[in-house]
C-alpha cells in the first residue's frame, strides 16, 4: 500500500540534523517537521544482536501487515561503523518481509533504551498518533514500555494508546536469570538518570 502523505515528502528535504547535548551527537534521519501524520505507529527498538533483531523485525512486519495504514518508526544507532540498527531494520522489513519503504521512518541516534524512548516519543508527537504498538524482545519489554510511557507522558501523549508486541528470540536457560537481573538494574538506573539523556 502506497501512502500519499508519505510520498509527498520531498526527498531533497529528508536530511540528517544533529545537536550537541552534553557530549552526545544525536542524529535524526528526518527533521521532526517532516514526520508524516498517522493514526497508528509501530515502534521498533533496535539491538546489536542480529538474530534478536530479526525476531523483532518479523514481529513488526506482522503488526504492519495487520494495519496497512500504519507507519513504522525504527530506532537504533550504529553498533559499529556503517549501517545503524534502525537502517538494518528498515532494510530487512523491505527485503525480507515486503513492507513498502514509504511506510518506514528511521531514527539512528539512540544508543540506549532511554534514548530510544525519548527520541521516538518526539516523532510520535509530531505524527499525532492515537495508537502506538511497541515491538521489542519479551525480556526487554517491561523496561522499554516503562520508558516509552514516561517519554510519551512528557511529550503530552498520555492519552495515546500504547500496545505491545513481544518478539521471542531464543535464549539459553542459563542466560535468563542474568538477563532478568540486568533488566531490573537497567530499568532502575534509566529512571534515576532520565534527565542525563537528550530528549
Amino acid at each position: 500500500l502506497m501512502l500519499p502523505h508519505l510520498l509527498a515528502v520531498p526527498l531533497a528535504k529528508v536530511r540528517a540534523i544533529s545537536a550537541n547535548v552534553e557530549g552526545m551527537r544525536p542524529v535524526r534521519d528526518l527533521e521532526l517537521s517532516l514526520v508524516p501524520k498517522a493514526e497508528h505507529a509501530v515502534v521498533v527498538f533496535g539491538t546489536g544482536d542480529p538474530g534478536e533483531m530479526r525476531a523483532r523485525v518479523a514481529t513488526a512486519a506482522e503488526a504492519l501487515r495487520a494495519d496497512p495504514r500504519a507507519i513504522a518508526i525504527l530506532s537504533g544507532a550504529p553498533v559499529t561503523r556503517g549501517e545503524s540498527e534502525a537502517q538494518r531494520s528498515r532494510r530487512e522489513l523491505v527485503e525480507a518481509h515486503g513492507i513498502a519503504p514509504e511506510r518506514l521512518l528511521t531514527e539512528s541516534a539512540a544508543e540506549s533504551t532511554t534514548q530510544n524512548a525519548k527520541f521516538v516519543a518526539q516523532m510520535l508527537a509530531q505524527a499525532g498518533v492515537a495508537r502506538t504498538t511497541l515491538v521489542t524482545s519479551a525480556y526487554h519489554m517491561a523496561r522499554a514500555k516503562g520508558f516509552m510511557k514516561r517519554a510519551m507522558r512528557e511529550t503530552g501523549q498520555q492519552d495515546v494508546s500504547l500496545e505491545t508486541a513481544r518478539a521471542h528470540p531464543p535464549l539459553a536457560a542459563r542466560d535468563r536469570a542474568r538477563i532478568a537481573a540486568r533488566e531490573t538494574a537497567s530499568r532502575v538506573a534509566g529512571h534515576l538518570l532520565w534527565d542525563r539523556f537528550d530528549r
